[in-house]
């Protein structure tokens, strides 16, 4: 799954595997957090069940269309949601230290169409979207209410 790993400059960075995009992605964590972590969460974002995919294929259409809808282009229609898939790149998974335990978490930046200059960012924790909409890298521990007008999960 982790194809490399170096301390570069006070961080961590590697490379690793995501199946489910079929793809390698970065990761980046500060040198502090153990590599094992890092492992775990490159695991987790690895088994996300179908169920918390669709919620954020669900999730990303809402972004995708706020978006579109704010600069007045036409909104995207998909025939299934994952079709929003083909429009969006993963491309670093931020891990940040661990605050309960050791319970992996995602914070996967992701390029999209739609908004190439700020991305996209999805958060996954327990098993459940946290965040979806513009990358902010911002702590992933900290507390995302979904009723926020830039969170669309």
């Amino acid at each position: 799954m982790i194809k490399w790993i170096k301390n570069d400059d006070g961080l961590l960075v590697g490379e690793l595997r995501y199946d489910y995009f079929d793809c390698d992605i970065e990761f980046v964590a500060d040198e502090s957090v153990d590599s094992d972590y890092i492992k775990r969460c490159a695991l987790y974002l690895n088994e996300v069940t179908e169920k918390v995919i669709d919620h954020l294929c669900e999730a990303s259409v809402r972004y995708c269309n706020d978006f579109l809808d704010s600069i007045g282009e036409k909104k995207c229609e998909f025939t299934k949601t994952e079709d929003i898939l083909s429009l969006i790149t993963p491309s670093c998974l931020s891990v940040s230290e661990p605050q309960k335990g050791s319970e992996p978490i995602v914070s996967l930046e992701l390029d999209c169409e739609w908004e190439i200059e700020h991305g996209m960012e999805w958060v996954i924790r327990e098993g459940k979207v946290i965040y979806v909409g513009v990358f902010t890298g911002t702590c992933p521990w900290e507390g995302y209410e979904s009723d926020l007008f830039d969170n669309f999960a």
